[in-house]
């Protein structure tokens, strides 16, 4: 995917040309675009500023205006607002390629929680990517129900769809169940990501929900989220496991001790449901493996 020519589709033409950086752009993991702030890539640990196509100080950087903003995020919903009013009210948006552009603003409350995001002031596009075999060092220790750990940014979803897409590639059912359509980037009912030819996905349900769902309405013999958290999420993973079924997961977190710190989660750690942990950071660079653990917390990878 040409993250250039994306980008170009969807931006308005001030920013755009602020923005107008290919190298930089095609190893981007986020584009951060705040109302009267100035515009930011980041790549890494590193944040560039940006004007006229360069980095530059924080005092010269773009700020884009509420107009500029308002003109972008038409371009992403196809300048049909309303039609895109489910994924708003969500928080994001997904655009061609994958990228995932999250919002924030005001949220309108109902009595069905929030209706919508109006005064959107502030973009961020992350721009998701495949990285074929990025899982490779983690298949062996894939052998039964998986947890990755990780901070937010650290490529716990890149390294979930590809280990999806190696199972899948091996002839085993799995179903995703997207529910911010992160893995698999769907749009316009489009999956944008290879995640194999045995893999089904739901996208834009609970977790709790699809999981029920795919379970049986699909037959997988694996089913994979992304960041569960909930406790209706802890209980669909007891009924998969009652099921015969079995999970890759991932969570937020940066160590097994926080795990432990977490409500709903500690109790799945210690009834030993999960048989590896998988733990990635970002000390040296974006989505580095840190530790591999086993079901009795014995560390098998360092």
């Amino acid at each position: 995917m040409d993250v250039y020519k994306v980008l170009n589709r969807y931006l308005n033409p001030n920013i755009r040309q602020a923005l107008n950086n290919r190298e930089l752009l095609d190893t981007a993991e986020e584009i951060r675009i705040r109302q009267n702030k100035p515009l930011v890539i980041k790549k890494g640990n590193e944040n560039f500023f940006m004007k006229n196509g360069n980095a530059c100080s924080i005092n010269e950087a773009f700020r884009p205006q509420k107009d500029e903003i308002q003109d972008t995020l038409s371009r992403m919903c196809e300048y049909s607002p309303y039609a895109y009013n489910d994924e708003i009210r969500r928080g994001f948006i997904t655009l061609e390629g994958g990228f995932r552009v999250g919002l924030a603003g005001t949220a309108v409350e109902c009595k069905d929680g929030i209706s919508t995001i109006k005064y959107i002031n502030s973009l961020n596009i992350r721009i998701s990517r495949e990285l074929w075999g990025c899982a490779d060092k983690v298949m062996k220790y894939v052998y039964g129900n998986t947890l990755i750990i990780s901070p937010p940014g650290c490529g716990k979803t890149t390294i979930l769809r590809d280990i999806i897409r190696q199972i899948s590639n091996q002839g085993i059912n799995i179903s995703v169940v997207d529910e911010r359509c992160e893995i698999s980037g769907i749009y316009l009912g489009n999956i944008q990501f290879d995640l194999g030819i045995c893999t089904d996905v739901l996208c834009c349900y609970s977790k709790s929900i699809g999981m029920n769902m795919m379970l049986r309405s699909m037959a997988p013999k694996i089913i994979a989220v992304d960041e569960i958290g909930s406790n209706d999420d802890i209980l669909a993973i007891h009924n998969l496991l009652n099921s015969g079924v079995k999970i890759i997961a991932t969570i937020h977190c940066n160590t097994i001790e926080n795990i432990l710190q977490k409500p709903f989660i500690e109790n799945i750690v210690k009834e030993k449901i999960f048989d590896s942990y998988i733990i990635l950071n970002n000390n040296k660079k974006t989505g580095e493996l840190y530790k591999i653990y086993d079901k009795e917390l014995n560390i098998v990878w360092q």
